[in-house]
């Protein structure tokens, strides 16, 4: 109730501080207005005194009214000089006198004209007398020629007031070709006139209706600032609640799982659509145009395990026994590799060259955990580190089953023909000397060990650069049998791994398909491992 109390109060004052702040401007309004007003219709003023404008209307129809008349008149006089024209032409031509004063008399403008009509009556009485005197004297008579004089004299006057009619009638209609001239001057302007009117007639009422509306809103604000009234008023009072409204703790609960859920699933949703890499086999087809999987390598304890053995200090490691027997599912994985590339098998691939796409895809630890693999079930295995770039350091125990190239020698020897003693699950590693690996490197000579030693191992496993940021492993991938690329679940880029696999598809290389590898096996091959091998009795 207090909180009603006050927000009443509070809406009361505030309600007259805005309509006291709402009258202060339209004062200021008004002031404005007002001088625009004042001048407005001054200038509306002004330009009716001018223009001799009353009512544009009444005035352009009064205007017409005029014209038509004058038009009128103007017709009416130019047919009577029109038939004055012919009969005194007809007098000029010579024609008789008699027939004269008949049509003159018989002309509609002379037959209302007293003097012309005197004139006629005149003429009328000398005829009368001359054929009274014709009847007793001859045309020779003294009075006889008196009267023919005397209605010649007559028809004289009656002609030259035709003649001055004429002229008159001329007169007037240029006259009033003057003023038709000037009047239809006058009408051409009359819709600029009326526009120009209106358009100062409508600014003045548009300023008229502004200001009185704005003296009207003021006259309103005014009442409502002096008025004590309030828009808000109370309809309940409070009523004391029987019980406390918080917390509420179940549905605190309730809301809290639901906005965590929405922003759980929302954030999962956008991890997944800003994840740009592969996860599964179907992602791997679609993105590279339907490459096959050839096997997916599992996470297992066993995985991220060092090759443990023998330690030594000399610089030719030996072939050693696979260490530490690999976990079940892993082997199972690496079974179904075997089985999927033909690996051992009669007339199948003998050198693989194991390719990833980017630093972390596991690529050494499958070509390592391969040849393990492998080296439980075939007689000879040759596993070679191809990657000068990122090199796993090997080590090991003074046997002959490591060459380490480092010079031109160390080429020579590797490339000398070797005795060919069998031996139970046993891996050769071939590596390039730590101290300048890309000196010792030479991909075609590397290509020509290993078009050889397809013939003395049972399988040639080489672990070649990521590609496509490195060409050796193209160069490499020409001399081998098949090409296998691998790639991390979850760490692989789709369109890096489109790029390897169009790559290798334009050169024409035998690209065996991809190797998933689950996060978290292996190890890298630039992460400094040191791989150790368990120390055997072979000599190579």
């Amino acid at each position: 109730n207090a909180t009603s109390a006050f927000f009443v109060r509070y809406k009361t004052q505030t309600s007259r501080e805005e309509s006291e702040g709402t009258a202060a401007f339209l004062e200021d309004q008004i002031v404005t207005y007002a001088p625009a007003l004042a001048e407005a219709e001054a200038r509306l003023q002004r330009y009716r005194e001018q223009a001799h404008i009353i009512s544009p209307q009444d005035q352009a129809a009064e205007e017409l009214r005029r014209v038509a008349d004058l038009h009128g008149r103007r017709d009416i006089l130019r047919m009577e000089r029109h038939s004055l024209r012919e009969l005194l032409a007809r007098v000029d031509a010579g024609r008789s006198t008699g027939t004269l004063s008949r049509e003159l008399a018989a002309h509609p403008v002379f037959l209302s004209n007293g003097a012309v009509q005197d004139l006629l009556r005149t003429i009328s009485e000398l005829e009368t007398e001359r054929s009274t005197l014709a009847v007793r004297r001859t045309d020779a008579n003294f009075d006889v020629r008196a009267i023919n004089d005397r209605v010649a004299e007559v028809e004289d006057q009656l002609l030259r007031l035709a003649r001055g009619y004429l002229s008159s009638v001329e007169t007037q209609v240029a006259s009033l070709d003057a003023i038709l001239s000037q009047s239809e001057i006058d009408l051409g302007t009359i819709p600029a006139r009326e526009a120009e009117f209106l358009r100062l007639t409508r600014e003045q009422k548009l300023l008229e209706q502004v200001l009185l509306m704005l003296q009207t809103k003021l006259k309103e604000e005014e009442i409502q600032t002096t008025s004590e009234t309030s828009s808000v008023r109370v309809l309940d009072a409070a009523l004391e609640p029987r019980r406390p409204v918080g917390p509420r703790p179940l549905m605190n609960l309730l809301i809290a799982l639901v906005v965590g859920s929405v922003v759980g699933v929302g954030l999962a949703l956008g991890r997944e659509a800003m994840d740009d890499a592969v996860r599964s086999e179907e992602e791997v087809r679609h993105v590279t145009g339907g490459a096959r999987v050839v096997g997916i390598i599992p996470h297992t304890v066993s995985s991220r395990g060092a090759l443990n053995g023998g330690r030594g200090n000399s610089r030719w490691a030996l072939s050693v026994q696979a260490g530490r027997r690999p976990d079940r599912t892993e082997a199972d994985a690496y079974r179904e590799i075997e089985a999927s590339l033909r690996l051992g098998e009669q007339g199948g691939p003998r050198t693989v060259v194991v390719t990833g796409t980017d630093v972390g895809a596991n690529r050494w630890a499958v070509s390592r955990g391969l040849a393990f693999h492998m080296a439980r079930y075939r007689a000879r295995v040759l596993l070679v580190q191809a990657d000068v770039r990122g090199t796993a350091h090997v080590a090991g125990a003074g046997n002959t089953g490591l060459w380490e190239i480092e010079d031109e020698r160390d080429w020579t020897a590797a490339l000398a023909p070797r005795s060919q003693e069998g031996g139970t699950a046993s891996i050769d590693l071939l590596a390039f000397a730590q101290d300048d690996p890309h000196e010792a490197f030479d991909p075609s000579r590397l290509g020509e060990l290993l078009s050889r030693f397809a013939g003395e191992y049972d399988a040639v496993i080489v672990d070649a650069p990521d590609f496509p940021a490195s060409s050796d492993a193209a160069v490499l991938s020409r001399h081998a049998d098949i090409t296998v690329l691998v790639a991390q679940q979850g760490r692989t880029d789709r369109e890096l791994l489109a790029r390897a696999v169009s790559r290798l598809a334009q050169m024409e290389v035998a690209f065996a398909g991809v190797v998933l590898t689950e996060p978290g096996i292996g190890t890298s091959a630039d992460a400094g491992d040191t791989v150790r091998w368990e120390a055997g009795n072979r000599n190579g």
